[in-house]
């Protein structure tokens, strides 16, 4: 994941189909309390492209690190270290490119990945994880393919297309039938290298660089769009205001193990644990809706994982699943993720908005 606090996060996230896509290990503050409270046609003038893939270009540098005073940006290595990325659809397969600053076989694990939709609420959503299969010298690379189902990731499938990797570029062709549907128009992209602690990471997404197409009817000049409210990424325990509903959210914290948790019928995922974040969201001028799903959790080494797909809450008082706020009222709560053993908390979005042009990270 690249450096937050000079640009904003470039992962969005949300439901895929019904909706469009959007989307400090062990730090929390204290117990809350709860506060009453296929492809799309051809664009018209104005709107995102159709959902045939996406590309984002990257600065260098911008690889983030685990410093000894919290996250940092490093140079090196720089085959992890994005340029450029895209995914399209050209005839009957998607294209996966990387380009990156250095000589990928430098790398001692490099790995990459193209997030289509988040994992969450919806089954088209996918994620390919393109990374070698044998040790150096002679690397063999491969494909995996990670699915999802009512918000719970699925065994991962290998993808037989070859793989080609040639200084500092990656290249697939992966055959559409061996893909769910793309629906998405917000592409993810990350490169990685190391685990838990000595994790870096990059990535860049279609987020920040979409433009409308097509033009005004009866000119040339393009067609206006408003421009895309996320904010940049902020600490733990400061509040952000949600534009389009004037709601303000704060999350206070995480847990990762939660130091509270409490018994529940289903236990995690073989390989994940629980994690929970302390979170609220206060209703402005106007009524509004909250649900737990409008909270994300990204992983340092640039996974992303929806909130726990089980009616259960992992620590109490849990934020609710969907709930009416009043202008003025507040609901508090802990939401309910479950993330690989081992991982480092990264980050947390708020994401409600269903052009994926709207959402608040908190950065830890």
């Amino acid at each position: 994941m690249r450096n937050q606090s000079t640009r904003s996060v470039a992962a969005a996230l949300a439901a895929v189909t019904v909706m469009a896509l959007l989307a400090a290990a062990g730090c929390s503050s204290s117990t809350p309390s709860a506060t009453p409270g296929s492809q799309t046609p051809t664009p018209s003038a104005g709107t995102l492209p159709p959902a045939g893939g996406g590309e984002c270009d990257d600065p260098t540098g911008d690889i983030l690190a685990d410093g000894p005073d919290g996250p940092t940006n490093v140079a090196t290595p720089a085959g992890i270290d994005l340029q450029h990325a895209s995914a399209k659809v050209k005839g009957d397969v998607l294209a996966v490119d990387f380009r990156t600053a250095g000589a990928i076989e430098s790398v001692t694990d490099p790995a990459f990945f193209v997030e289509h939709g988040s994992g969450a609420n919806s089954d088209a959503s996918f994620e390919l994880r393109i990374e070698p299969q044998t040790a150096a010298p002679a690397r063999s690379w491969g494909t995996l393919l990670v699915t999802f189902k009512a918000g719970t990731q699925q065994p991962s499938t290998r993808i037989t297309a070859p793989v080609t990797v040639a200084d500092r570029t990656v290249h697939v062709d992966i055959p559409l039938k061996d893909l769910p549907p793309i629906v998405a128009l917000v592409w993810s992209f990350g490169a990685s290298s190391g685990e838990g602690q000595d994790a870096l990471s990059d990535d860049c997404s279609t987020v920040e660089q979409a433009k409308p197409t097509g033009t005004t009817p009866g000119t040339t000049e393009p067609a206006p769009t408003t421009p895309p409210t996320t904010s940049p990424p902020i600490p733990f325990g400061q509040t952000q205001v949600y534009p389009p509903t004037g709601s303000k959210v704060t999350v206070y914290g995480v847990q990762f193990p939660p130091t509270n948790p409490k018994p529940v019928s289903v236990p995690p995922s073989d390989g994940m644990a629980f994690a929970v974040a302390d979170a609220q969201v206060c209703a402005g001028d106007k009524a509004t809706d909250v649900r737990s799903g409008y909270f994300q959790i990204k992983t340092s080494d640039n996974r992303l994982y929806p909130i726990w797909g089980v009616p259960e809450n992992v620590t109490e008082p849990g934020f609710p699943s969907s709930q009416p706020l009043q202008p003025g009222d507040c609901i508090r709560g802990w939401v309910s993720f479950q993330i690989p053993i081992g991982s480092t908390v990264g980050a947390i979005y708020y994401a409600p908005d269903t052009t994926s042009r709207n959402y608040l990270v908190w950065k830890a």
